[in-house]
């Protein structure tokens, strides 16, 4: 019987590229690289990869736009006196030389006139109303010449900073109540359930700027109010899957066999929670980096000079029309830090979730 030879086929192959990407579109690949390249990469590499230095700024490069923007020029007529209704066209003829001298304004000539002739009234003069970006400054600076692009850089950090030890310490203390409460039922279970109403029904705006006026705004109250709203989430979530799993044969078993409650609830009612309380975690990530950035943009949260998201969009709020980059950046990256999370969130849902998995 001849023996049947099995060419291997290369990796570039049709077949084989084909079939690697049908593994890959199980995982949110774009989602990930949007996270890595936004928020994880900047924050452990920003002292490397930050161009300038977050908190300084340079005077005489403030609120210079976009590298790839370039100057905005208008042409004015130099005059004695500037009259109301013809205001924006007219330049009196002091400002007029001075813009001169200082190389922001030069004189527009026929052939046979001198450029380097003194400005004169009834002269029309080219002035540089906006310059240009600076490949310095790829993404432009603020109203006091700080690095857009480095702030943001840095800002990363601070967004993965609170989400991390907030969604931490709010999930630990949810999940640990809601679990005792869903675990011993009757007047446990009622009293932390109606702690969860009170703390849901709380408007978060409200008690944050409490909050600053009584504690001062920093890093410790935002971590505060950030925990306090949370928890109940994790608590009911808990609450609701441990109900469902106490009356599963193993627990009864466990308890037969001597099993303490503290041992039931962490050998065998936690685990069953966990998958849940990890997608309500990744899901909230997103929701509290907005939080923190609503906060800090309300001046309830990070202060200044930090550079936090939300504040850097607060400082660019009156500059929108005319300097739009000093909010627009930071916004984009807030964005796609939240889409990105919200859709990993979903995907490990349906990763985790039993029921998604059989579909």
């Amino acid at each position: 019987m001849a023996s049947e030879i099995v060419v291997k086929k290369p990796w570039y192959s049709p077949p084989r590229i084909r079939r690697g990407l049908g593994e890959a579109n199980r995982y949110p690949i774009l989602p990930m690289l949007i996270l890595l390249i936004v928020m994880v990469v900047p924050a452990i590499f920003a002292p490397l990869i930050a161009p300038h230095p977050p908190k300084e700024g340079d005077l005489k490069a403030r609120l210079l736009p976009p590298a790839w923007v370039g100057e905005k020029t208008a042409v004015k007529t130099v005059v004695e006196l500037i009259t109301a209704s013809n205001r924006d066209n007219e330049l009196r003829l002091e400002a007029a030389q001075t813009q001169v001298q200082i190389g922001k304004a030069r004189l527009i000539t026929s052939g046979s006139e001198n450029a380097d002739r003194p400005v004169v009234v009834g002269d029309q003069l080219e002035i540089v109303t906006q310059a240009g970006g600076q490949t310095t400054y790829l993404l432009g600076t603020d109203k006091v010449g700080r690095d857009i692009l480095s702030r943001i850089i840095y800002g990363s950090r601070i967004s993965i900073i609170v989400a991390a030890i907030a969604i931490v310490i709010a999930g630990t203390i949810g999940t640990a109540l809601g679990i005792t409460a869903g675990y011993f039922s009757g007047w446990v279970d009622a009293l932390i359930m109606r702690l969860v109403d009170i703390s849901l029904s709380i408007p978060i705006i409200l008690m944050a700027l409490v909050l600053v006026a009584a504690l001062g705004a920093s890093f410790k109250t935002i971590v505060i109010v950030l925990v306090i709203f949370l928890w109940a989430q994790y608590a009911r979530q808990a609450r609701g899957e441990t109900l469902t799993v106490r009356v599963q044969d193993y627990v009864s078993r466990a308890k037969v066999s001597g099993a303490s409650n503290a041992r039931i609830m962490l050998r065998h009612v936690f685990p069953n929670v966990f998958n849940s309380i990890v997608v309500l975690a990744t899901l909230q990530v997103g929701f509290v980096i907005i939080l923190e950035s609503t906060l800090s943009f309300l001046g309830a949260g990070i202060p200044r000079p930090q550079p936090a998201w939300g504040l850097m969009v607060a400082d660019g709020r009156e500059l929108i029309i005319t300097h739009w980059w000093v909010s627009l950046f930071p916004g984009v990256a807030i964005m796609l830090v939240v889409m990105s999370m919200n859709l990993m969130g979903d995907w490990l849902r349906d990763r985790l979730d039993p029921k998604q998995r059989q579909v």
